[in-house]
């Protein structure tokens, strides 16, 4: 079976190639162009292996799709909780069953998405999906490919520094790791220290080795983004040498990124009681692609988007990661088209729809003119509009 698998994937890799071809990619960047585009073939190997193995179940079952195959960036990341909790929920309410696959970051997922056909949804961070439009040769037309399902959270942008490294700007000219699998791509360690205006020499390490390097002096700082709290961050301790840098929000960063803190409570080890650092969040969002509407697999996402949005509440249960409890599906992502059948559902949801707009704004400036959106990070604002909202629905029934 393996070797079969390993087969299908070498003609999948071969199919990508002549698909760069045909987007317009000079013949002699190919090669590099697709290994960065592609998952690698033992990736997409193993994945259809667990296809495999998961057809006589699917068959002998009432659900009427194949598993629905999900990438979620690196094994380091923090997706892969929420890609765990979106395939628990979706698989108790409706019996679809998931096949998540761990990526090398959200370039990589954003080509997998337009360049293959395993890939039908991925979680991605938002300043690399913006990124990608101005990267034409390598994403030619992404917009048209691309779809948005719905924003899931707000990545808080974790940089680990070592004894000596107490700002960002002294990471200037030093090595700093940026995760596994980004060697050659964009991501967002790459945007933010882009934006930054910061030149750093990136490395490509995980993030346990990368810790050790830091403690031993071989790198100076491992940049993570993901949402807090994070358990890997969370197991690090200031007795190791450690500490959270602070960045600042500025102008420089622009719209993609938000300003947030991380506290005491979030990082016992390495922050200290009555501390906040400051720190900037990215958008992560569900997108998929532009499918046919005549599509099976068009009718087979649209089934996940109704699962998902119609079981919101149970996502804020607490067994989950506590970010869902700000998710907001009805928020918007500039310069995006959302996936028509997410729309309809939104669509036919108008206070939804309404909130995550006009309603949000206003309920943003009344905390600036009231003073009471003083010192608040975005998590608390988010958690507040959500009560605010519940509140409204209330008094109206």
């Amino acid at each position: 079976m393996f070797r079969v698998n390993l087969a299908q994937a070498g003609s999948m890799f071969r199919i990508q190639t002549r698909r760069v071809k045909r987007a317009g990619l000079k013949e002699e960047s190919v090669s590099v162009k697709a290994m960065i585009m592609g998952v690698s073939a033992i990736g997409v190997a193993l994945t259809l292996c667990m296809l495999t193995m998961t057809k006589e179940v699917a068959a002998q079952s009432a659900e009427p799709y194949s598993p629905i195959t999900i990438v979620s960036g690196s094994i380091d990341g923090s997706n892969k909780r929420f890609v765990s909790d979106i395939e628990s929920v979706v698989r108790t309410k409706s019996g679809m069953a998931m096949a998540p696959i761990f990526g090398l970051g959200s370039a990589q997922d954003v080509m997998n998405l337009i360049y293959t056909r395993q890939v039908e949804v991925g979680m991605i961070h938002a300043d690399v999906l913006n990124a990608a439009k101005r990267q034409r040769k390598l994403y030619p037309d992404v917009e048209k490919y691309i779809r948005l399902i719905s924003w899931i959270s707000h990545d808080e942008i974790h940089i680990i520094a070592g004894r000596g490294i107490r700002d960002v700007s002294q990471l200037a000219n030093k090595v700093v790791n940026f995760g596994p699998g980004t060697e050659r791509i964009v991501s967002t360690p790459y945007m933010l220290f882009e934006a930054l205006n910061i030149p750093v020499h990136r490395v490509a390490l995980s993030q346990a080795d990368a810790f050790k390097r830091i403690k031993s002096g071989e790198i100076a700082a491992t940049v993570i983004a993901a949402a807090k709290p994070h358990a890997t961050v969370a197991r690090l301790s200031a007795e190791d040498g450690l500490h959270i840098l602070p960045i600042k929000m500025t102008d420089r960063l622009g719209s993609s990124y938000v300003a947030n803190q991380i506290r005491h409570a979030d990082y016992p080890g390495l922050v200290e009681k009555g501390q906040t650092i400051d720190t900037v969040t990215v958008a992560s969002v569900l997108i998929t692609s532009n499918w046919p509407k005549n599509h099976r697999r068009y009718r087979k996402l649209a089934a996940f988007a109704k699962t998902l949005f119609a079981n919101a509440k149970t996502l804020k249960d607490k067994k989950y990661h506590p970010k869902w409890r700000d998710a907001n599906f009805a928020k918007d992502l500039e310069g995006w088209t959302r996936f028509a059948p997410a729309e309809a559902l939104l669509a036919g949801n108008g206070p939804v729809r309404q909130a995550s707009e006009a309603d949000r704004r206003q309920f943003e400036e009344f905390l600036a003119l009231s003073g009471q959106g003083e010192g608040l990070d975005a998590s608390t604002v988010d958690q507040m509009f959500s009560q605010f909202l519940t509140w409204r629905k209330q008094q109206a029934q």
